[in-house]
């Protein structure tokens, strides 16, 4: 406890902050329906399939409306109609805020 205590005043002290990185602050705060986009997106919303786009840094707005069009068959892609045709708008915000708010690394691209 003592430790603990004196950890916590040599951050104050030294004005160093513990808060979380963001990836790990965006983790924290992931959406109840995030299990339905990371198979294909990923959690940090980098995908390893060729075919699939990151998410990660990409517009909220953007986001909202692509996903608001597939729930919609404005856009046609079976499986992404199929996970977005049970979602809120609720759960379309949260999932475009978290994704949103992760960071893009370097050299990152969309997939075509």
């Amino acid at each position: 406890m003592t430790r603990l205590i004196a950890s916590g005043l040599v951050l104050l002290a030294t004005g160093c902050s513990s808060e979380l990185p963001p990836t790990a602050q965006a983790a924290a705060a992931a959406p109840a329906k995030l299990g339905m986009c990371v198979s294909c997106h990923g959690t940090e919303g980098i995908s390893s399939l060729p075919a699939h786009p990151h998410l990660a840094g990409q517009n909220r707005e953007y986001l909202i409306s692509a996903m608001q069009q597939y729930q919609r068959g404005e856009r046609q892609h079976a499986a992404m109609q199929a996970m977005m045709g049970p979602l809120s708008e609720q759960d379309i915000k949260q999932l475009a805020d978290y994704y949103g708010r992760l960071p893009r690394t370097p050299g990152d691209t969309q997939a075509p």
